[in-house]
């Protein structure tokens, strides 16, 4: 779980569409 909070960062800068589907 600890290396999903720190991906959340990177995904959003890279795509943030999929921080969006992370979100749900």
């Amino acid at each position: 779980m600890e290396l999903t909070v720190h991906r959340l960062p990177i995904v959003q800068k890279m795509d943030p569409h999929s921080c969006d589907q992370l979100n749900q």
